[in-house]
C-alpha cells in the first residue's frame, strides 16, 4: 500500500511530465 506522500509524489511527477510534453509541443509549433 502506497502512502499519501508516495501517491502525491507520483502525481507531481506525472503532472510535471505531461506539462513538459505540452510545453514542448507549444514551443515546437512556434507559439
Amino acid at each position: 500500500i502506497a502512502t499519501a506522500v508516495e501517491v502525491g509524489d507520483l502525481l507531481k511527477r506525472e503532472i510535471g511530465w505531461a506539462a513538459g510534453m505540452v510545453h514542448r509541443g507549444v514551443v515546437a509549433h512556434g507559439d
